[in-house]
């Protein structure tokens, strides 16, 4: 096995680890083991919350959550919030923009 398969593989592996980790422990895991202690506590206290207020659902959300953050550097509320805000931006700038109507006369 090559080194760059080896790679692949304890990628894989880690980021098996990682999802089974805030599926099954709890939402955070995967950003304690990275080393994001603080980031990762403030989501199993919001996972443990959104499991009380939404039931299994609301754990799910914040586990995938703090996946998305450990693998790829931003949260899905990260993401959300930069599109809309990247959204909101696009449009204020398109209705900068003066618009005329022509007008035909019969």
């Amino acid at each position: 096995m090559s080194s760059e398969q080896q790679n692949d593989l304890n990628k894989v592996v880690a980021n098996g680890v990682r999802l089974a980790g805030d599926t099954l422990v709890v939402p955070g895991t995967s950003l304690i083991l990275d080393g994001q202690v603080g980031q990762g506590v403030a989501r199993v206290a919001v996972g443990v919350a959104a499991r009380m207020a939404l039931g299994p659902l609301g754990w799910l959300l914040v586990a995938a959550d703090a996946y998305t953050k450990t693998t790829t550097g931003s949260g899905l509320l990260d993401r959300a919030t930069s599109r809309v805000k990247s959204g909101l931006a696009s449009r204020r700038e398109g209705s900068a923009e003066p618009t005329t109507v022509e007008q035909t006369t019969p």
